[in-house]
């Protein structure tokens, strides 16, 4: 089945569907030799991504079929690959427009060209660059290239994980992935514990028979769990084919709620 979200215009006509419009930003990119063209590029990927996630948004309102809020997430994620690969080349550009004097560095004044009528190297903003934004393409290319399967596992994942693929959300997974890669490797510790994680030396004698009592009720909550869906692939998550409402009456007779 065709999944391809179409949109209409104001004047009734079909505008181009998500995945001509992440094509064309695609091309645009591909095809960018200059920084003015690398803009127009992560342009049309920011459209692109903008339509997208108001087409998942409102088709996941409407309760439309689930490949169509797939198509427009996955057309989401598509354009916020063209759009951070924009910001990488933008970033690359821009160091070395910087490092042979032809872009002013943060806090640079003065002439650093050879004389010219005009020999005073351009600013950021004077070449339609947000400083800001500079600093997060940089963050997020830096971060991206201390992965070695690079940036399209990292949004496959997010997609994979049923999560809108949004840049908080990728900012967000670089950032663990980074601080998880720079944490230094701690001693483990081989002091046996309880599967909650409770140090067994630390559980007080009283504590003993609420634990075991805890312990059972969850034996018998992920019994009540596995009984009410026959033959689940292993790999298929509870939440994928129990709904909340279901869930939470298993659980409430699980624990024995009036």
């Amino acid at each position: 089945m065709d999944t391809a979200v179409v949109s209409t215009a104001t004047d009734g006509s079909a505008s181009p569907s998500l995945p001509a419009l992440v094509h064309a930003a695609a091309a645009a990119l591909a095809s960018a030799e200059t920084a003015a063209e690398v803009l127009d590029a992560r342009a049309m990927a920011t459209f692109a991504y903008d339509k997208a996630r108001s087409a998942a948004r409102i088709a996941t309102a409407r309760k439309a079929h689930r490949d169509v809020v797939d198509a427009a997430r996955r057309a989401q994620a598509d354009a916020l690959e063209i759009e951070t690969k924009a910001d990488i080349r933008l970033a690359d550009e821009v160091d070395a427009a910087q490092a042979a004097g032809l872009v002013r560095r943060p806090g640079q004044r003065g002439k650093v060209l050879p004389r010219t009528e005009d020999n005073s190297p351009p600013r950021l903003r004077d070449a339609g660059i947000n400083s800001k934004e500079l600093h997060v393409a940089r963050s997020v290319r830096d971060a991206i290239a201390r992965q070695p399967a690079g940036l399209k596992p990292i949004l496959e994942d997010i997609l994979a994980n049923g999560s809108e693929p949004t840049r908080g959300l990728l900012r967000r997974t670089l950032r663990s992935i980074r601080s998880g890669a720079e944490r230094p490797a701690s001693t483990p510790d081989s002091r046996p514990t309880l599967i909650c994680g409770r140090l067994i030396e630390r559980v007080s004698f009283f504590e003993i028979e609420g634990l075991k009592e805890c312990a059972l009720a969850e034996v018998r909550l992920l019994d009540a769990i596995e009984k009410h869906v026959a033959n689940a692939a292993p790999d298929a998550r509870v939440g994928d084919l129990i709904g909340s409402r279901a869930l939470a009456e298993i659980i409430r007779r699980a624990r024995g709620d009036a």
